[in-house]
């Protein structure tokens, strides 16, 4: 009996220890004056909820506490992409995802990373079409040591020679190695010049080669000023932390952060989604193997929307004979596939399928055998047993999720980024399990329509008449 009596106290101290590993307090009134508390909520049923904060200068903050590991995070994401240039000064947004590991003005070259590295700590950072990311992990209690670091070179860093002429030097040479000595990426930029003309898609992220190799510390420090600033950024914080703790550190070192985003985004042009309707663009370029894609410019950028781009990917995998993928291999057709509905939080974007032909196979061949599966798919786009099948794949995903506190932080982030609500993705089963035949057969046809498309490919030289250079002045007279 006694025994009996000791394990159901043992078990209720073990499972009140797993609750308060999450429940951190927060005391709302004790805020900095000037923070604004927004929500909670939890991305995935029994794990912590994450907090959104708003700072009187813009600045949003996502906390999350979770004493699970003693390890902390930190995620700054800003609209600073590629999507902020302008033609003529192209590449800045890939220049300062390196340049910010550089000098500030009040530290020497190389401090970042080496008091990073000495904390036990490790980061890194990305640039897209569509934003900037800089991210760190470190022992806990390191936090506010790390914040000090990150205040210092977001609005304090040194953009003066030799560090900017070195950094810009190293940028020139990975354009050289990744870009200008590889065939197929060379010819795919020249597409984006024609596909995507007259938008922020039309050059490549790391910039173009006249505007990287002509990069001023003047337009560098232009576009410092111009995105870098406290409203055009969101900070994510996890780790084993009180909540009013994380709130008050980033007050301390960005709570006086100054500046505001003037400049706003360039529309889409008018037409951009029926220009090229029906349109063809093949060009051929030194390459063993070529690249073709279908674009289906998409005006729905929600997240319903998303979710059924997802959800339709699958279904690809549901044929009687095999997946699709490796249809296409056995009717020696194409050797690799994807099909991917691009985002932007701020544009619409397209809906695109992308095939690498094998040698020989025509490209018509391709296109029609692309068109008749997805007449077969529409016969039966949704039956109950690839409903269960996707709901499996979501929790098994989330139950992943939980387990990683830099997992749940990284999807509340993109959530908060694309669809302005870090907690959007609890909708996921709720859309799916909604899903019917009718609902993604509709889906399908609207985003996939067969006469609202156009193509574009790269082709081994000789199988074209046009090289992509000729292409590209023929078009862009």
């Amino acid at each position: 009996m006694l025994i009996n009596i000791f394990l159901k106290i043992s078990i209720s101290i073990f499972f009140l220890s797993l609750i308060s590993a999450y429940a951190k307090s927060f005391d709302g009134a004790k805020l900095p004056q000037g923070v604004t508390f927004i929500k909670k909520a939890a991305l995935v049923k029994g794990t912590a909820p994450i907090y959104e904060f708003r700072f009187n200068n813009g600045l949003n903050l996502l906390v999350l506490s979770d004493s699970r590991n003693p390890m902390g995070y930190v995620k700054f994401i800003l609209d600073a992409g590629s999507n902020r240039e302008v033609k003529g000064k192209t590449g800045l947004a890939h220049f300062f995802e390196h340049m910010m590991f550089r000098k500030t003005e009040n530290k020497a070259e190389g401090n970042y990373d080496k008091v990073l590295s000495s904390l036990g700590g490790s980061g890194n950072a990305g640039t897209s079409d569509n934003f900037v990311m800089f991210y760190s992990s470190f022992p806990g209690p390191a936090l506010e040591r790390i914040l000090s670091l990150e205040r210092d070179r977001f609005q304090n860093l040194e953009l003066k020679d030799p560090y900017f002429s070195t950094e810009k030097g190293a940028v020139i040479s990975e354009r050289k190695l990744t870009l200008e000595n590889d065939p197929v990426q060379r010819g795919k930029e020249i597409l984006k010049k024609i596909t995507h003309r007259g938008t922020k898609m039309e050059w490549n992220i790391i910039g173009d080669k006249k505007d990287v190799e002509g990069m001023t510390i003047d337009s560098a420090q232009d576009f410092y000023k111009d995105f870098y600033t406290p409203d055009n950024t969101t900070i994510a914080v996890g780790g084993p932390y009180e909540i009013n703790d994380v709130v008050s550190l980033i007050y301390k070192y960005f709570g006086t952060w100054k500046g505001q985003v003037t400049k706003s985004e360039r529309a889409l042009p008018k037409d951009y989604f029926s220009r090229d309707y029906g349109k063809s663009y093949i060009c051929s370029e030194n390459v063993s193997l070529g690249q073709l894609t279908l674009n289906y410019p998409s005006q729905d950028k929600s997240y319903e929307n998303y979710i059924y781009s997802q959800a339709f990917s699958t279904l690809l995998d549901r044929f009687a004979k095999g997946s699709f993928a490796h249809l296409l291999v056995t009717n020696n057709l194409a050797s690799s596939f994807a099909v991917y509905k691009s985002f932007w939080h701020s544009n619409e974007s397209p809906m695109t399928v992308s095939f690498t032909p094998m040698n020989n196979s025509k490209i018509d061949n391709i296109v029609a055998f692309w068109k008749s599966s997805l007449n077969e798919i529409l016969k039966s786009p949704m039956d109950s047993q690839a409903k269960k099948q996707l709901i499996k794949e979501v929790q098994v995903d989330n139950a992943h999720e939980s387990e990683r506190m830099s997992s749940l932080i990284g999807s509340a982030v993109y959530s908060q980024y694309f669809f302005r609500k870090f907690d959007i993705g609890r909708r996921q089963l709720e859309i799916i399990k909604k899903m019917t035949q009718s609902s993604m057969r509709q889906w399908i046809k609207k985003n996939l329509d067969p006469k609202k498309f156009y193509l574009t490919a790269i082709v081994p030289d000789g199988k074209s008449p046009l090289t992509c250079n000729q292409l590209k002045e023929k078009l862009l007279k």
